[in-house]
C-alpha cells in the first residue's frame, strides 16, 4: 500500500541530474558521483535521473542501471527523495524497468509517455495505467507535448489520477499554468510539478503547484526562490526568479543547447572536470560562453563553489 505521508514529501526543488561524459564519450561515474553528493548539500528536496536533460536518449540500458544503482547508494539515509523516470516505449519494458527501479530502492518514479510512431490515445491511456498499476511508490506523469508532440486532455490526466491515488504531475507545456488550472478544477488535491527550467515556477505556486523540477547547474537559486515564497516574500521571489527566467529564456533556443551550458556552468563551479556531452549534440559558441561568463557574474554571492 502507498504511504500517503511519503506521496505527501514529493514536493519542494528537486533538480533533474546530469550525466558526466568523459572527452571519449563514455559515462564518468565518479563525476556523477561527486554531482549528487554535491546536490545533498544544496538544500534540495529530491534528487531526478533520467530527464530530458540527464541525456536518457543517449544511455545504454546497462549504464542507466549502473547510474540509478550508484544515486540511490549516494542517497543513501538521507531525508532527500529519489525520483527516477521510466523512458521505455514499449509498455511491457517499461512496466519491468518500473520495477527494478522500485526494487532498488527508488522513493518515487516517473513516466514520459510514448511517443514513437504517434501512440493512439488508447495507447497512451494503457501504457501510463500500467506503470501506475505496477507503481508501489508515487509516480509523477511527465507531460511534455513540446518535446514528445504527444497531446493529452486535461481529463484524461485526472481520470488517471482518480483511479491511481499515488499519480502526480509534472506539466511543462506552453501554457503550464493554464493546463493545470484545468487539472486542478476537476480535481482540487492534485500534486502538480512544473519542469522548463522553472521559468513558470512562481505561476505554478501560484495556483497551487507543489514545486519544480529544474535543471542541475544553479538548484541554490531555485532554493532560495521557493524559500521566499513559502516565507511570504512574494516580492523576493519575484527579483530572484526574475532574474534567473531571463537567463533561461534566451538560452532555451533547444534542450541540447541549455544541457551543454548547464554542464559548463557545474564544471567553472568545479563540480565537473569536463562538460561533455554525447554526440550529436551542442557545440558551444563565443556567445554561449559570454552568456555563462555574465550568468556567473550576476549570480557571483548566490553561486559559490560546490562542494565535491
Amino acid at each position: 500500500m502507498l504511504s500517503l505521508n511519503l506521496q505527501s514529501h514529493i514536493r519542494g526543488i528537486c533538480p533533474l541530474a546530469a550525466v558526466p561524459f568523459q572527452e571519449d564519450g563514455s559515462v564518468d561515474y565518479a563525476q556523477f558521483e561527486r554531482l549528487i553528493r554535491s546536490f545533498l548539500t544544496t538544500g534540495v528536496n529530491g534528487i531526478g535521473l533520467f530527464g530530458v536533460v540527464s541525456e536518457f536518449y543517449k544511455l545504454t540500458d546497462a549504464e542507466k542501471t549502473e547510474l540509478a544503482r550508484r544515486m540511490l547508494k549516494q542517497m543513501e539515509g538521507s531525508d532527500v527523495y529519489s525520483l527516477i523516470s521510466v523512458t521505455d516505449h514499449a509498455t511491457e519494458i517499461a512496466v519491468q524497468r518500473a520495477r527494478e527501479f522500485q526494487e532498488m530502492g527508488a522513493k518515487c518514479l516517473m513516466v514520459l509517455p510514448p511517443h514513437f510512431m504517434n501512440p493512439s490515445a488508447d495507447q497512451l491511456l494503457q501504457h501510463l495505467e500500467a506503470v501506475a498499476e505496477a507503481a508501489t511508490i508515487p509516480l509523477i506523469i511527465q507531460y511534455a507535448p513540446n518535446e514528445t508532440g504527444v497531446s493529452i486532455s486535461p481529463e484524461v490526466l485526472v481520470q488517471i489520477a482518480q483511479k491511481y491515488p499515488h499519480v502526480l504531475y509534472k506539466i511543462e507545456c506552453t501554457d503550464p499554468a493554464a493546463y493545470s488550472k484545468q487539472l486542478l478544477a476537476m480535481k482540487p488535491d492534485l500534486s502538480i510539478m512544473n519542469g522548463y527550467w522553472g521559468i513558470h515556477l512562481l505561476d505554478l505556486l501560484h495556483i497551487g503547484g507543489v514545486g519544480v523540477m529544474p535543471g542541475f547547474s544553479c538548484c541554490e537559486l531555485y532554493v532560495e526562490i521557493y524559500r521566499r515564497y513559502h516565507a511570504q516574500d512574494y516580492a523576493g521571489a519575484r527579483a530572484l526568479h526574475s532574474r534567473l527566467a531571463s537567463y533561461f529564456l534566451r538560452w532555451n533556443t533547444g534542450i541540447e543547447r541549455v544541457i551543454a551550458m548547464e554542464k559548463e556552468i557545474l564544471r567553472r563551479r568545479g563540480v565537473l572536470e569536463t562538460a561533455c556531452c554525447r554526440h550529436p549534440g551542442y557545440t558551444l559558441t563565443q556567445n554561449d560562453f559570454t552568456e555563462i561568463d555574465a550568468f556567473l557574474k550576476d549570480f557571483r554571492s548566490d553561486l559559490p563553489p560546490m562542494s565535491r
